[in-house]
């Protein structure tokens, strides 16, 4: 029973996740002061990534087992009807959306410094930068789907540490060895990219600040106010994949036999994306169009409410 609640609740923040994000690139399409509206390209680009790893999970509701150069994931999502290759197709797109994740915020920061010191680039100019960006991750996860080991051998590889009983019955999927070609590129992009990533986007954010603290600096007041949101915004978005360092420690305990327990393997993934679910709040409290927004629909929802049941009195009285 509690293992239903725990998955039911997984795919209700995964739906809530999605329409977070969903509301965001609303946000950024329309909402977005003429000033930053190059940077909507990033903001859009962020918002779709973490969009579909929410979706992604929400479909294949993974539990994750590393066991030496063995990966093993459990699928218990509606994936399962349309069978084990398509719940590794669905992994690997949210592992890929997941890194893409990771290094498009690497970006917006470099963009935020960019553009303190040059001109604001061309709209095609940034999507080339993104395409490039996004690039890796694409590759890593058209390759990691050739890597895809057959279920006796997995299943063979964790009876031989742990003693889950029944997993003949359960969708399995995986890869045998993560050192293979095909998995490789995958692996390195979930494990050691974001470290570098993480590191540069605090390097990037100190670099910013001590930029718009010089006085002489030839910024107009609102444009530095919007830099100065949009960095706080980012700054806040930079803190949330500290989660991510969580989930990487446990799968390196994992992976290499320093420990393992079941809540380690089920959380593994999971809270990896409740990441995408965190992710919008720092534009939606920190970015004044966007806090606007809210404000007024708050404000027109209470107004319609307070004249409806103004409405109501007066039929009452007579």
């Amino acid at each position: 029973m509690q293992f239903v609640t725990y998955w039911t609740l997984l795919a209700f923040i995964d739906f809530l996740a999605v329409f977070l994000n969903s509301l965001l690139i609303f946000l950024a399409i329309f909402k977005t002061p003429k000033a930053v509206k190059i940077y909507t390209l990033l903001i859009i680009n962020i918002g779709l990534a973490d969009c579909c790893a929410a979706l992604a999970n929400l479909i294949i509701q993974v539990r994750m087992i590393p066991i030496g150069d063995c990966l093993v994931t459990i699928n218990y999502g509606v994936c399962r009807i349309l069978g084990r290759r398509f719940c590794f197709a669905g992994y690997t797109v949210m592992a890929h959306a997941i890194t893409h994740s990771n290094t498009s915020k690497f970006l917006s920061f470099a963009y935020r410094y960019y553009i303190l010191f040059h001109n604001e680039p061309k709209r095609t100019q940034v999507i080339l930068v993104i395409l490039a960006n996004y690039l890796p991750s694409f590759t890593s996860m058209i390759l990691y789907n050739f890597a895809l080991a057959s279920p006796e051998i997995l299943i063979s590889e964790v009876m031989k540490k742990h003693s889950y009983p029944n997993l003949t019955d359960l969708c399995v999927t995986g890869v045998e060895d993560i050192s293979n070609p095909f998995a490789l590129p995958l692996v390195i992009n979930m494990t050691y990219i974001p470290i570098p990533m993480f590191l540069g986007i605090l390097q990037l954010r100190k670099k910013i600040l001590k930029r718009l603290e010089v006085k002489d600096y030839e910024l107009s007041i609102t444009t530095k106010a919007m830099h100065s949101q949009l960095l706080n915004a980012l700054t806040y978005q930079a803190i949330i994949p500290c989660i991510y360092i969580s989930n990487l420690v446990m799968y390196i305990l994992e992976q290499f036999g320093g420990y393992s327990n079941e809540f380690m393997e089920i959380y593994m993934f999971a809270g990896l994306v409740v990441i995408p679910l965190f992710s919008p709040f720092p534009s939606f409290l920190f970015f004044k169009p966007y806090r606007t927004f809210f404000s007024n629909v708050f404000k027109a929802s209470l107004g319609k409410k307070v004249k409806k049941e103004s409405s109501k009195s007066v039929v009452t009285y007579f």
